[in-house]
């Protein structure tokens, strides 16, 4: 494994992650292997997307003897209804959720809390000191997490959010699919300009990359803003993937979601291969056609 410094923070973060939002509904079993797996690969930057009982619960359990070893993000933004995830903007309700999930983890703080999934309508009133990154600011005060995050799947957002200096990190969907997306190559100016560290999501466009020699429907929030159907090529593999994502200017770390733990140790096989196996240059063009 290899390591970046996450954007201007004093963090350092094994250039691929794991995304953690596949854990869920996973049994112990399988969440405890898919972590042990991703530590014994060098891993040490783990998002963690929700904060329902079951999800943090079994995470909870599962990190114990690696916390240390960890750098864990967290969100805001989501709680619980039903027993399952759910989108919430409510302030007190994710204020308690967060402490929760920080005594699941037995942890007393998080290295980054992250707002999630932030769209155009909301901004305004996400960044304001009643809203989410109000609380954000807080909890970072109170010493419960060391830098803020923000999730989007607009890079508007995600731009106006740097330029006002609202947060240290933005994860944001960068895959070949949205080489050409508008506004992606300003962000990424713009990343690489500010410090912000970039947390690449998305990276195999929700899986779609990897259907070979099949026509997908593939949806905006798997790559920030382009909806179309597309022929994969016959030939593409993941570690082409990963390699044209970790290439991208201000790339900090990439944190592909697994189902199970066969998948994560297939992804981690990136740095024993040979570099024509991640050879991307014939496959964008023919991706991009």
């Amino acid at each position: 494994m290899k390591y970046n410094k996450l954007g201007s923070t004093d963090i350092d973060v094994s250039r691929i992650g794991l995304g953690g939002e596949w854990l869920n509904g996973k049994s112990q079993e399988e969440v405890k292997a898919i972590i042990e797996t991703a530590i014994e690969g060098g891993i040490n930057f783990f998002d963690f997307l929700f904060n329902h009982t079951d999800y943090v619960t079994k995470i909870g359990k599962a990190i114990n003897e690696f916390r240390d070893r960890m750098i864990i993000q967290t969100h805001i933004g989501t709680t619980e209804k039903e027993g399952k995830a759910n989108r919430d903007r409510n302030m007190k309700r994710n204020k308690k959720f967060f402490h929760n999930t920080l005594n699941h983890y037995k942890t007393e703080y998080v290295d980054i809390i992250n707002i999630q999934f932030v769209k155009e309508k909301e901004f305004q009133d996400v960044k304001g000191d009643n809203g989410l990154l109000g609380l954000a600011n807080q909890l970072k005060n109170e010493g419960k997490a060391r830098f803020i995050g923000l999730s989007t799947h607009n890079a508007s957002i995600a731009i106006n959010a740097i330029k006002e200096e609202l947060v240290d990190t933005i994860m944001f969907p960068i895959n070949m699919i949205n080489h050409n997306l508008e506004h992606r190559a300003e962000l990424l100016s713009l990343i690489v300009n500010s410090g912000i560290g970039l947390i690449g999501i998305k990276p195999f466009a929700g899986g779609k990359l990897l259907q070979n020699n099949r026509t997908v429907y593939i949806a905006k929030y798997q790559t920030g803003g382009i909806s179309e159907r597309k022929k994969i090529p016959k030939l593409i593999n993941l570690h082409q993937c990963v390699k044209y994502c970790l290439d991208q200017k201000g790339i900090s770390t990439i944190i592909p979601g697994v189902h199970k733990e066969e998948e994560l140790a297939a992804i981690l096989q990136y740095y024993k291969i040979s570099r024509n196996n991640k050879d991307y240059k014939t496959i964008l063009p023919e991706l991009l056609s």
